[in-house]
């Protein structure tokens, strides 16, 4: 194999590692937050309505369900 190509995998490889590594820098971020200041008040589940189901609340948001696979295609 080729040097070009060599460092072209190790860009890849790279770029996979840091996208990883900020996602998940992300997430403790948020759930340091979390911990560090709980949430003062807890919705009752009509702020996450899951399109389709029966509830005994009155929806306020709606999660629709969506084709996952035609999303991808985008």
């Amino acid at each position: 194999m080729s040097k070009i190509g060599l460092l072209i995998i190790a860009t890849n490889k790279y770029s996979r590692f840091l996208d990883n590594l900020i996602t998940s820098a992300d997430e403790s971020h948020m759930n340091r937050y979390f911990i560090d200041t709980p949430p003062t008040k807890i919705l009752d589940p009509s702020y996450c309505h899951i399109e389709g189901t029966k509830s005994n609340y009155t929806p306020k948001l709606v999660a629709l369900n969506k084709n996952h696979r035609e999303i991808r295609e985008l």
